[in-house]
């Protein structure tokens, strides 16, 4: 049961790192098209390059807060086991 969990955890593991490197390629192609219709050494690139990373800032944002959620609701779940745990001691020493 145990190897069938981490069989499926690797293959989902998989999964994710060929969307991650998927999402890379774009990104990639984006800024090498961004460079040929706006070379660095345009009046506007300044102007374009700044406007890009606030909109990349922007979108990474949302992602964030749902890791940081997350990540409060593992602490949350870590403490609820302590306690039981606890409890089951304490039952065990009566």
């Amino acid at each position: 049961m145990i190897i069938r969990e981490i069989t499926n955890i690797t293959r989902q593991l998989e999964e994710k790192k060929d969307k991650i490197d998927e999402i890379q390629m774009k990104e990639n192609d984006l800024k090498r098209r961004f460079h040929d219709l706006c070379p660095e050494g345009s009046d506007k690139y300044a102007e374009l390059s700044a406007f890009y990373e606030k909109l990349h800032i922007r979108r990474k944002k949302p992602e964030k807060k749902k890791e940081e959620n997350q990540e409060e609701d593992d602490d949350e779940e870590e403490e609820a086991e302590v306690e039981e745990d606890q409890e089951e001691e304490e039952e065990d020493d009566d």
